[in-house]
């Protein structure tokens, strides 16, 4: 079975017809050059030349790119008070290692309470964060 060949946008690497594989078929092997190119993400559904058609797609649209902005910077705030303590329990410094499960400890919650971490995960992470207190 032939594989598809896909033409790719003008200007990403000129006018060049690329080889999807079958194996993978987002990874695209360039026929000219023989090797593989994998092509920046898409970073919203607007710059994708996705068109919504009715006035509240387009408000789902706009809505949804800022959402998810919001909810990566929660769980990145959330992961770096994580790691902060994880450092500080690694350090071997008791009192630093407990100041900064207090401060990682609520982040957590509010990660919970905004949707972008499971409860089961929060606890687990904390329970375990607070074993390793314990065994300082």
């Amino acid at each position: 079975m032939p594989r598809q060949v896909h033409r790719i946008q003008p200007g990403a690497l000129g006018n060049q017809w690329l080889r999807v594989t079958k194996s993978h078929p987002y990874r695209r092997v360039d026929a000219t050059l023989g090797h593989d190119y994998n092509p920046p993400p898409v970073r919203t559904i607007i710059e994708s030349g996705f068109m919504a058609h009715h006035k509240s797609a387009v408000k789902r649209i706009r809505q949804t790119v800022k959402r998810t902005a919001l909810n990566r910077s929660r769980l990145s705030r959330v992961k770096t008070f994580v790691k902060a303590a994880e450092d500080a329990l690694a350090s071997g410094d008791k009192s630093r290692a407990a100041a900064a499960l207090r401060e990682a400890e609520p982040e957590i919650q509010r990660g919970v309470s905004a949707g972008v971490v499971h409860r089961n995960t929060a606890a687990r992470k904390i329970s375990r964060l607070s074993k390793r207190l314990k065994s300082l």
